[in-house]
């Protein structure tokens, strides 16, 4: 029934927009204006009853439903081995003593204990993985029912190891000039550059106490993902901190002073074809663990990418054990914060 109502709702906002464009052609220019205007609120409330239909049925499949409610629960995070016990938890508007209850992902289908009232199955789980169930199956007396889950239901669990992250947020300020090649092949390139950071304890599910800390913070120049350079990282109650607002580093003078750190960048450095030079942030945190943020980059191949959606560049930011190797990247601060 609901499948139904969506597809007459579908064929009547085709029909209507079709309407209104010819309509549109037939009246002369200021009666089109008018009609133009009033097309686009008429479909505008269309939208408005999709939208209401679409939240009317899935309240309808909710109320059909077996399942009451679906969760997990997350017990003590080992750092050593990201690991933690992680139990998923569904909870049945009517069951029987035969009633099974499964949960389904991609490859893997993991049968849930009744405790009580509420069907639970305890995993050991990495905390670097995401776990996505695709469905809840339910199985009485022989009939199976099976309900489809997607991200917005509470029983998907994200990565744990990225709630012991502190959040980190930077901007940039100044920019760059750089000219042509040289008949050898090689170019300069200015560096007028600040980096304001901030350092943020957020939590809203854990312990903030178990957020690991910031022991120090550095900012490396490479070319071809090599370490040519060191740029220091000033904090606030450092005297150079406040000396920076005194230069003449043209463009950037004008950063705000609402920032815990600073990285001044006023250098130039020479590249060859296909080289790519970054400014990479690394946050040393604790239990030897590392955050590493992709700040700036200049590709000679690809002069006009941005760190934004006309780059290729990977693993903008990443996270890193005691051992340099990278457990997770690609990580959104913003998410968290």
């Amino acid at each position: 029934m609901r499948k139904n109502i969506y597809i007459i709702i579908g064929v009547l906002v085709i029909l209507l927009q079709i309407g209104i464009i010819i309509g549109i052609f037939q009246m002369d220019k200021y009666d089109r204006q008018n009609r133009a205007v009033e097309s686009y609120n008429l479909l505008d409330k269309i939208e408005q009853v999709e939208n209401k239909v679409t939240s009317l049925g899935k309240k309808i499949e909710k109320e059909n439903s077996l399942i009451s409610d679906s969760y997990f629960e997350i017990g003590e995070f080992d750092v050593n081995t990201f690991k933690y016990p992680l139990t998923f938890c569904v909870e049945l508007k009517e069951y029987s003593n035969n009633t099974k209850v499964y949960l389904k992902f991609d490859e893997r289908i993991i049968e849930l204990e009744k405790r009580d009232n509420v069907f639970k199955k305890t995993i050991i789980a990495d905390g670097t993985l995401k776990y996505e169930p695709n469905s809840i199956i339910i199985e009485n007396n022989g009939v199976f029912q099976n309900q489809k889950l997607n991200e917005n239901d509470n029983i998907f669990v994200n990565y744990y190891f990225e709630k012991l992250l502190p959040v980190i947020t930077t901007d940039k300020f100044g920019g760059l000039s750089y000219g042509d090649f040289n008949n050898r092949g090689v170019m300069t390139i200015d560096y007028e550059h600040c980096l304001g950071i901030n350092i943020y304890k957020e939590s809203y599910d854990v312990d903030i106490n178990k957020i690991l800390d910031v022991k120090n913070l550095k900012c490396n120049v490479t070319i071809n993902d090599k370490i040519i350079d060191k740029i220091d990282v000033l904090d606030k109650n450092n005297d150079a901190f406040d000396n920076f607002y005194e230069s003449e580093i043209v463009g950037i003078t004008d950063a705000p002073l609402n920032y815990d750190y600073l990285a001044v960048i006023n250098k130039s450095y020479k590249l060859k074809k296909g080289d790519v030079i970054k400014f990479v942030l690394v946050a040393e945190l604790k239990d030897g663990f590392s955050y590493e943020e992709i700040v700036d980059f200049y590709d000679t191949m690809n002069p006009d990418a941005d760190m934004g959606y006309e780059s290729n560049l990977t693993g903008k930011n990443l996270i890193k054990d005691a051992n340099g190797k990278i457990i997770m990247e690609d990580i959104n601060m913003m998410d968290r914060y």
